[in-house]
């Protein structure tokens, strides 16, 4: 059965990973590689289906804290459009500049 080739523990010297420590402790003591645009669209169906709003390609260029409500972050973005939000995740890498505004608000 494919299921029992795909899920089988990795021994393979070739390979060099061995999973055994992990039987008896998950299902799946394997690992699955899975391309970056297959990943991102799961993770995208599954955050429209829960009603919430990813912004891409959009670039940030600024954020402040709301006057009125400290839970809210309003939002700047390049092409001139704005957002309010509870929540801003900067999935953007190592020279994140949403990471580096949130660090200036956070110092403020």
């Amino acid at each position: 059965m494919l299921q029992d080739e795909l899920l089988r523990p990795l021994r393979s010297p070739s390979d060099g990973a061995d999973f055994n420590g992990l039987i008896g402790k998950t299902e799946f003591p394997c690992y699955l590689l899975i391309p970056q645009n297959i990943s991102e669209g799961i993770l995208d169906q599954k955050l429209r289906d829960t009603g919430i709003l990813v912004h891409r390609p959009y670039k940030v260029v600024g954020m402040r804290q709301d006057p009125k409500d400290r839970n809210i972050v309003d939002v700047s973005f390049e092409n001139g459009q704005s957002i309010s939000a509870q929540y801003v995740i900067g999935a953007d890498g190592s020279q994140s500049i949403v990471s580096a505004i949130t660090a200036s608000l956070v110092g403020n």
